[in-house]
């Protein structure tokens, strides 16, 4: 008895997982697709590696955490390296809802050729986002 159900909850836990990566593998093809004639991007004039950050003014994690670590990633890489579009999912709802952000903070990592290369929900720290960034600057080197 206790072997089925060690067997059913490993059952249960795979499934999940697997529903999981590809319900976002689909949520990145699909945020590749409306990126070239996204807005929120038509401002970017020069290719480089983009944090989209959707947060919302009471989201208590953006502020002590996902803000502090996006500026320290600005300040490691330069200004001049990194572009950080920063969008309140309140003021902007279709934006969150053409980008698929159901939660703040998400970040979305972006290549300098529009492609995203990652998607955090929820809280991403600092050497999370580098070495996503890398891997987006490696993509076109």
């Amino acid at each position: 008895m206790m072997w089925e159900r060690l067997i059913i909850a490993v059952s249960l836990l795979a499934i999940g997982f697997i529903a999981y990566r590809l319900y976002h593998q689909r949520h990145i093809r699909h945020v590749n697709a409306i990126a070239p004639g996204d807005p929120l991007l038509q401002t970017v004039s020069a290719p480089l590696p983009t944090i989209l950050y959707f947060t919302t003014p009471t989201c208590v994690a953006c502020k002590t955490a996902q803000s502090p670590a996006i500026q320290s990633v600005q300040t490691i890489l330069g200004h001049e390296s990194l572009r950080v579009i920063q969008v309140d999912a309140l003021e902007q709802p279709d934006a969150a809802s053409r980008w698929g952000v159901f939660t703040a903070p998400t970040t979305f990592i972006i290549d300098a050729k529009g492609h995203t290369i990652a998607v955090n929900r929820g809280i991403a720290d600092a050497g999370t986002l580098l070495k996503q960034i890398h891997t987006a600057a490696n993509v076109i080197s």
